[in-house]
């Protein structure tokens, strides 16, 4: 009520267990649970004859991560070995795609076993990209913290030709994020390839202002402090390639400062004038900036600047996707 839908309760999907040649078949992740799935048609069209998706609802869907990168194994294998679909297929009506999306309670589980929950909305425009959207964290390390997407007006310039527009707005940690996402189509490779879906180029703007920073690195409370970034974000988003490619073409640019940031754990000034041997305390910086540069998971911090009374640092650090790290930081003492 008010309106009949057709609904599915107590959905759920067991992923199967992993093995490798010569072992024992691995435990099996915990299963992916749905509580409720609703579809509701669009009654208006149904009374002139022709079916489409209203509304979709999910409720205290639970997404372990585990589960999640094994259906995709398996869904990976199956597709290596189905035979090529005929060049007459052709992509899902888009009458199948719900004009809105209601998600309540939905649970996404890291492999840490850390859970984030969520509330989030989504409505299509009549071309089946996104009008707006809203996500709202109510479980999690994130929580209360909140995400807004509104489409924006087609601009006038002929550069700008295909292009779409959002406008993201966030809080969290008790400040707020914001800026616009541009996609913009790119040439076919090669050229006059029709078959081949189109590929897209993500480009972003987004300021940062009064984050506090700990609110971003929960549990961990190593340093804290208020968060002024800037950063400048681009993307190569080709739906063929996946979503490793997607990762892999990820660029982003960020100038940032931290207010009245303090690292807790050690007090630097005494750790240095006793070799290291001091442990613990806290240290106040008067400056922390710099600038980090992202190549996929690999991560650049350039023109670090800290200053904390009589310890000043300037360094240059890289971190690889393996997580090692290399650079060179100087530290002075003015006394």
């Amino acid at each position: 009520r008010p309106w009949p839908a057709v609904g599915i309760e107590g959905l759920l999907i067991e992923p199967p267990a992993t093995h490798t040649a010569g072992r024992k078949a691995r435990q099996a992740p915990d299963p992916v649970t749905v509580g409720r799935v609703a579809l509701q048609p669009d009654y208006a069209a149904l009374l002139g004859g022709r079916f489409r998706l209203a509304i979709l609802h999910v409720d205290d869907a639970v997404l372990p991560q585990g589960a999640l990168l094994a259906l995709s194994a398996v869904a990976q294998r199956a597709s290596e070995t189905r035979p090529s679909a005929p060049e007459t297929d052709t992509l899902p009506d888009a009458a199948l795609l719900p004009r809105e999306v209601r998600l309540q309670r939905l649970s996404w589980i890291s492999l840490e076993r850390v859970r984030h929950t969520v509330d989030a909305d989504l409505r299509l425009s009549a071309d089946g990209w996104p009008q707006q959207a809203g996500v709202k964290v109510r479980e999690g390390p994130y929580r209360q913290a909140t995400v807004q997407l509104e489409r924006q007006p087609p601009g006038t310039d002929a550069a700008e030709a295909g292009t779409r527009v959002w406008q993201l707005s966030a809080r969290i940690g008790g400040g707020t994020v914001g800026g616009p996402l541009r996609w913009t189509p790119l040439p076919a490779d090669p050229p006059g390839s029709a078959d081949r879906p189109t590929v897209w180029q993500v480009q972003g703007d987004l300021v940062t202002r009064q984050v506090e920073l700990s609110a971003l690195t929960v549990p961990s409370r190593t340093l804290t402090g208020r968060l002024q970034a800037t950063t400048a974000l681009s993307a190569r988003v080709d739906p063929a390639a996946g979503t490793d490619a997607l990762l892999r073409s990820l660029r982003t640019q960020t100038r940032f400062q931290i207010d009245d940031a303090v690292l807790h754990g050690i007090d630097l000034a005494r750790a240095v004038t006793t070799v290291g041997l001091s442990r613990g305390g806290e240290t106040s910086l008067d400056t922390l900036a710099g600038q980090v540069n992202t190549r996929g998971a690999a991560i650049e911090l350039q023109n670090l600047v800290a200053t904390s009374g009589v310890l000043a640092a300037t360094g240059d650090v890289a971190i690889a996707p393996s997580r090692a790290l290399s650079g060179r930081v100087r530290v002075d003492m003015t006394r």
